[in-house]
């Protein structure tokens, strides 16, 4: 039978010879190191399953049912989608806006049959080629539907400055 006795050891009477084994336990401060080393462990097993799913989500053209689709333009600017086999499938108009306080129009237009979900960033860039803002949303789109769209930058005066490049990068579900 065994029991404890004040300094935290185990002590027990090993048949009937009577010897005794005394087995040391970790105590409180090896018990909260043995958690805080689960929990740093955790943290890292899911900051890497995180980057992971991550990384496998923005892939281009890795994965079957998304297209990336990656082109610059300045505005106003017509841009034609084509899918891997060379099929035209969307178009997206971008007009330049009355003022620059207004934000930009985005008319997405399905060339097809198949209907489309989709996420768009547009990025805005100085003269020196320096990103200077962004915007992004996500639409669904029915075949040979239309889809008005509005997007404002963060920055008033990135709303089609005439002498601004953008760039429009397109993940297409199909």
């Amino acid at each position: 039978m065994g029991y404890f006795n004040r300094h935290c050891c185990r002590i027990w009477d090993v048949g009937s010879g009577g010897r005794i084994v005394t087995e040391r336990k970790f105590g409180w401060l090896g018990a909260a190191l043995f958690f805080a080393a689960g929990c740093v462990l955790t943290f890292l097993v899911f900051q890497f399953s995180q980057r992971m799913r991550a990384s496998a989500s923005r892939g281009q053209q890795t994965n079957e049912k998304v297209w990336r689709f990656e082109t610059s333009f300045k505005i106003p600017a017509s841009v034609v989608i084509n899918s891997p086999t060379k099929e035209q499938i969307l178009s997206f108009n971008i007009d330049k806006p009355q003022n620059f306080f207004l934000p930009l129009s985005v008319t997405i237009k399905n060339l097809t049959e198949h209907p489309y979900a989709m996420t768009y960033e547009i990025f805005a860039y100085d003269p020196q080629n320096q990103r200077v803002d962004e915007t992004s949303d996500s639409v669904s789109i029915e075949s040979k539907e239309t889809v008005l769209r509005k997007v404002a930058f963060s920055h008033v005066m990135s709303n089609g400055r005439p002498y601004v490049p953008f760039r429009l990068n397109a993940d297409i579900e199909h």
